[in-house]
């Protein structure tokens, strides 16, 4: 049995990577053996490998997953030209290479501002990143990191469907409208009417980065919506006749309604449901 699938033939052939992985750690990391009195720490890696399987991260002892095949979409917007990455177009660095595409809007790669390095610039105009469908299957998480700017809109962070209560698939979006609101919400709808999961108000800090994640079990109906680590809501009345394989865009509606306006950074999507130590490990 080799590596093209031959069983039992006299020709048989074997891929061999002869080529060994390398892996430092480079700046900001700290030095080994250092203590901080901070409650987070940027590790930065620096990995050739021309097929990574597994990416896992132990802290006290547990192994946490970074990367693996669960992990459907990652998006780092720090434009790396390496991977080909340009003023128009976003890499998927998953392995399933679900690329994006800049909106015709004013958006940009804003290389100064992000929450590490690089993020998406968007002005609330007809700015976003546009991806091809993305089958989520049952049970999907999708987190980012956002730093709004506006009070006086709905921003959507990402989302698969058009606006209204007509909607049939999902959408994240921060309620801005009411400067006294600033909800995180999961909104989920069949194409006749759709459910709300949303955070206490004030949960969104707007003008600062907040670590946002919705992590869906969609047969059961239930979504669980963390800010910065915590699982602020549980929602067990999430529609879950609602579409989940449509094309994909950051920062905006597909019919252009409710535009982001400020920073997003580090985009995820698994299409499995993170437990509340993996997200806390993520933030």
């Amino acid at each position: 049995n080799d590596t093209f699938g031959n069983v039992n033939s006299s020709s048989v052939t074997f891929t061999i990577d002869a080529t060994a992985s390398t892996i430092n750690f480079v700046a900001p990391t700290p030095n080994d053996a250092i203590s901080q009195t901070s409650t987070t720490v940027k590790v930065n890696v620096s990995l050739v490998e021309e097929s990574v399987d597994e990416i896992k991260y132990n802290w006290n002892g547990t192994n946490f997953t970074m990367y693996n095949n669960s992990l459907v979409l990652m998006m780092n917007f720090n434009n790396v030209s390496g991977l080909g990455e340009n003023s128009t177009f976003v890499v998927d660095v998953s392995k399933y290479g679900n690329n994006g595409t800049m909106g015709n809007g004013d958006e940009y790669i804003n290389m100064d501002g992000g929450k590490y390095y690089g993020a998406v610039d968007l002005d609330g105009t007809n700015d976003y990143v546009s991806l091809d469908a993305i089958n989520l299957g049952n049970q999907f998480t999708i987190s980012a990191w956002v730093k709004p700017d506006d009070q006086t809109n709905i921003l959507t962070v990402i989302a698969s469907s058009d606006s209204g209560a007509s909607t049939d698939g999902f959408k994240i979006f921060i309620n801005t409208w009411n400067t006294k609101d600033k909800k995180l919400i999961f909104e989920t709808g069949n194409g006749a009417s759709s459910n709300n999961a949303e955070t206490p108000i004030n949960a969104i800090s707007l003008g600062e980065w907040n670590h946002i994640v919705v992590n869906v079990n969609r047969s059961a109906g239930i979504a669980n919506l963390f800010v910065n680590g915590i699982n602020v809501t549980s929602d067990n009345s999430i529609r879950n006749d609602f579409e989940n394989n449509q094309a994909i865009r950051i920062g905006i509606m597909t019919d252009d309604a409710w535009d982001y306006y400020g920073l997003i950074d580090e985009v995820r999507i698994w299409n499995i449901s993170l437990s509340a130590d993996e997200v806390y490990q993520q933030y």
